[in-house]
């Protein structure tokens, strides 16, 4: 009896054994995981002792779940890439981990690490495949602001990019455009434009669109918390159009300055009569949408007749009040709004320092500049100038008026300082 009920029980537990064994056949494998819809870090491996005191440190870079079929077609169409050579690795080694220079960087240095970059270019295509396998691992070096000014880049990525855009080829093309498919940083999203934009001029332009589109996006969702999207603001504004109108009204809520920025600065004035709705109060954009659209119309009423027309009625039915007036003032004066995290050329070479002034909203973490880059010449000084006048006789409030003298005054000032510059090869 005794030996009976240890058979069955034998018996009951052998058929657990074998329910459970099926289970977890069925269960889905670690390697077949299902992305989260999350944007994801991928830490870089941990930085050296000598590396903790220099200028450099490791940065995450976020790949872009949002644009995975467009990776898997990219991919697809791209076949294999060649095994790089283990020289390559080397060369590019040599150019991304800074550990090699000691982890600080000065001008001595600079000019090895430059030397290593010209290196690796001069290898040509061969290079490529190991500058990909670099770009496809996700990290990055951040060379930081002194790093920056030394070096020309900013991280070793987009040193990196750069290399690809020297070298050119149709290996060169393809990594780019695998690039742009998956990732999701936004400068590194407009420095891929930019190359494959100089190597086949128009081709790429609409698939930037669509990644800088989907990143903004994700951006929108919350899922890049800690990244400036001014570089994506900037490839729209250049690649986008008149076709970019209705995009950027939808992003004014989340990115107010940002969006009325990009429309003040389209082509051919092509975002001016939606920049005057919205200073007008007829697109219902908030506050500071209303704000910002308005001083993009002054930014542009110096060579819009659209903009001046619009900013000259309305100092005649007297709508700006004396906030309004005051943030009026230094743009009229010939100060215009640029992004601070510029991704392409940079017109603040020119402009001494003490004329710059930052702004940063929280609200989309929004980071731009003011600085005059309107009175860079006697011409643009003149057309300011008439621009005042023409709101001074139409004027009667006396905060308007108070507001047009200061700009006058500073106009005046200011013109007489960019005056006393020689231009670029007129020097002694």
């Amino acid at each position: 009896m005794k030996n009976r009920t240890l058979l069955r029980l034998f018996a009951w537990l052998l058929l657990l054994v074998c329910l459970a064994a099926v289970a977890i056949s069925f269960l889905p494998a670690k390697s077949r995981k299902a992305p989260s819809a999350a944007v994801t870090s991928i830490q870089p491996e941990p930085a050296s002792p000598a590396a903790s005191t220099a200028l450099v440190h490791s940065s995450p870079v976020q790949p872009s779940s949002a644009s995975a079929v467009r990776r898997s077609q990219t991919q697809a169409s791209h076949g294999n890439f060649p095994e790089p050579a283990q020289g390559m690795r080397d060369l590019v080694r040599n150019v991304v981990n800074l550990d090699a220079l000691g982890g600080v960087v000065n001008e001595e240095q600079a000019t090895a690490w430059k030397q290593r970059l010209h290196l690796l270019i001069e290898q040509g295509p061969g290079a490529v495949s190991a500058i990909r396998e670099f770009l496809s691992g996700n990290s990055d070096i951040d060379f930081g602001s002194a790093g920056k000014q030394l070096l020309g880049y900013p991280t070793a990525r987009a040193a990196m990019i750069d290399a690809l855009g020297q070298i050119g080829g149709q290996s060169s093309v393809d990594t780019m455009t695998e690039l742009l498919g998956s990732t999701a940083d936004p400068r590194e999203i407009a420095l891929l434009a930019q190359n494959l934009d100089k190597l086949q001029p128009g081709i790429y332009q609409a698939a930037a669109l669509d990644a800088a589109r989907q990143t903004l996006a994700m951006a929108a969702q919350g899922n890049l918390p800690s990244r400036d999207v001014a570089p994506l603001f900037e490839l729209i504004q250049r690649y986008g159009g008149a076709s970019a109108v209705s995009d950027l009204l939808q992003n004014a809520g989340q990115w107010n300055y940002y969006a009325m920025m990009t429309l003040g600065q389209l082509p051919d004035g092509a975002g001016i009569s939606a920049l005057t709705q919205v200073a007008s109060g007829q697109a219902g954009a908030g506050s500071g949408a209303k704000i910002a659209a308005l001083q993009m119309v002054a930014q542009a009423a110096s060579q819009s007749d659209e903009a001046r027309t619009f900013l000259v009625e309305q100092a005649r039915q007297g709508a700006f009040s004396a906030y309004l007036w005051a943030a009026l003032m230094p743009i009229l004066a010939g100060d215009q709004m640029t992004f601070q995290n510029s991704a392409f050329e940079d017109p603040l070479a020119k402009v001494p320092s003490n004329e710059l002034r930052m702004a940063h909203l929280s609200i989309g973490n929004q980071n731009y500049l003011t600085a005059p880059l309107g009175v860079m010449t006697a011409d643009q000084a003149q057309r300011q100038m008439a621009l005042i006048q023409a709101l001074s006789d139409v004027t009667s409030d006396p905060e308007g008026r108070s507001a047009l003298q200061q700009a006058k005054n500073l106009l005046q000032q200011r013109s007489a300082q960019f005056a006393a510059v020689p231009a670029p090869g007129t020097g002694p």
